[in-house]
């Protein structure tokens, strides 16, 4: 029990850390594409406005292929 008095502080950093760590590979010039909730590029951006306050902690992200990565 005593985790949970900090559980929505943890999950909200979490949560601004993945964004800006969205963003930061979203900007990288070898990143084909990012997938994160939070961003307004995302396809289902409306839809999640709507159902969500934050995107989350999981980012997906493309470079191409295994050597990029």
């Amino acid at each position: 029990l005593k985790g949970l008095e900090t559980l929505e502080l943890r999950v909200r950093r979490q949560t601004d850390n993945a964004a800006r760590v969205a963003d930061a590979i979203a900007a990288h010039p070898k990143s084909r594409s990012t997938l994160y909730p939070g961003r307004p590029d995302h396809p289902q951006a409306a839809i999640i406005a709507n159902q969500m306050t934050g995107g989350g902690n999981v980012i997906a992200f493309d470079l191409g292929d295994r050597a990029a990565a």
